[in-house]
């Protein structure tokens, strides 16, 4: 696998294993690549394991991931990171000579994190719920 990506022609027929480790490095290397990113979908920490199962035949190639574990957020009330935890799988039907796993495990952590994410009520920073508090007033 070279940047992530397995070439399908190097693989017999057969099922492959796959584990990775999606740390804080990993999310840090993608997301510098990624144009369009919101400040909010930026994890700032993660602890997040992941495994992948090609299943090549001759008459289909299979991709079978999941991902569990947590990654931290932005707040969306006061900025201050919050942890979510992630527990997914997917299956990807291969009709290329390429597959980015990388990607497809990023997208998948991504995807599922709520579109709310904000801390249970009264974690959030202190300081930044008295300045909104004040604002709110105003």
């Amino acid at each position: 696998m070279e940047n992530g990506k397995l070439d399908i022609r190097k693989f017999e027929n057969g099922t492959y294993s796959f584990d990775y480790k999606l740390d804080t490095a990993f999310f840090s290397r993608i997301q510098s690549d990624v144009e369009s990113l919101d400040e909010s979908q930026l994890v700032s920490d993660a602890d997040v394991a992941a495994h992948a199962i090609l299943t090549v035949t001759p008459q289909f190639v299979n991709l079978h991931y999941s991902t569990s574990g947590s990654v931290d957020v932005p707040c969306d009330r006061c900025l201050a990171p919050v942890k979510v935890n992630i527990e997914a799988q997917d299956d990807e039907p291969v009709e290329t000579d390429e597959v980015d796993v990388e990607w497809l495990l990023y997208e998948q952590v991504m995807l599922s994190i709520p579109v709310a994410h904000v801390h249970q009520e009264g974690l959030c920073d202190p300081q930044m719920e008295q300045l909104l508090n004040k604002i709110i007033k105003e």
